[in-house]
This record gives structure tokens, C-alpha cells and sequence, in this order.
């Protein structure tokens, strides 16, 4: 199972906060950074999914993940925009939606979501290396 170096952790954390910064405007962006910063820790370590044959199951995967979406809605903005198709969305709104788009992944302020599967058999056998926590 791949797992990133902590350089590599931190360096896609710093590139996922410079969205925020580059794309999100005034009062905005301020809440938006301080709400993702007040919970660095869990947010930079979280897997993005539960078995480690599904992709970004590993600690950091949660923000690789985001940083990945957040890409490809620039590509795509900008494929569409060549194409002079008509653009119903700023950037902001298209940045904004992909930095938060699986924000439910990261739990509640009191509970994480994703934690640390405890049952051998289901990680030996089925791979689950990560259960959901109790419904929210």
C-alpha cells in the first residue's frame, strides 16, 4: 500500500490551502482557511477511502484527493472556456465547490468519520484498513 512521505503530506496541504488563497475572495476566504487550519491535524493525516484497494487509502489521501479534483475542475474550466462554451459559474463557485466536496468525510468537529478498522478479519480478508464511525 503506497503511503506518501511526510514532506509530500505537507507540501500537497500547503498546495491545497494556496487554493484557497488563489481562487476564494474577502471574508470568504478568510473563514474558509481558518475553518480548514482549526482542524489541520485530522484533515492533513485522513484517508480518503476505506479499503486499500480503493484509491487514496492512506494517510494524507483525503487532501491528495481534493487537490486532484480541484486540478481536473481547472482543466476541465478550461477546456470548456476554449470551446466558447457559455460559462454559468465563477471560478471562485467552481474552486470553492471542489475544496469542499467531500468535506463529510472528515467527521464532525466532536467525531472523525474514518477511523482505524480494529477488526483483524475484515483487514486480512477484505481489506478494510478504515470503517465509517457511527452514522452523523
Amino acid at each position: 500500500m503506497y503511503t506518501p512521505t511526510e514532506e509530500k503530506i505537507l507540501s500537497n496541504w500547503d498546495t491545497f490551502l494556496g487554493y484557497i488563497l488563489d481562487y476564494v475572495k474577502g471574508d470568504r476566504a478568510t473563514t474558509l482557511y481558518e475553518f480548514y487550519n482549526s482542524r489541520a491535524e485530522r484533515i492533513i493525516t485522513a484517508p480518503y477511502s476505506t479499503k486499500k484497494t480503493d484509491v487514496n487509502c492512506f494517510p494524507g489521501g483525503y487532501i491528495d484527493h481534493v487537490n486532484l479534483v480541484i486540478e481536473c475542475a481547472l482543466d476541465l474550466h478550461n477546456v470548456w472556456s476554449s470551446k466558447s462554451s457559455q460559462i454559468s459559474y465563477t471560478k471562485e463557485e467552481l474552486i470553492f465547490s471542489a475544496i469542499n466536496h467531500q468535506l463529510g468525510l472528515l467527521g464532525t468537529s466532536n467525531e472523525e468519520y474514518l477511523i482505524p478498522n480494529t477488526n483483524d478479519w475484515f483487514v486480512k480478508n477484505r481489506g478494510a484498513f478504515i470503517v465509517t464511525g457511527k452514522q452523523l
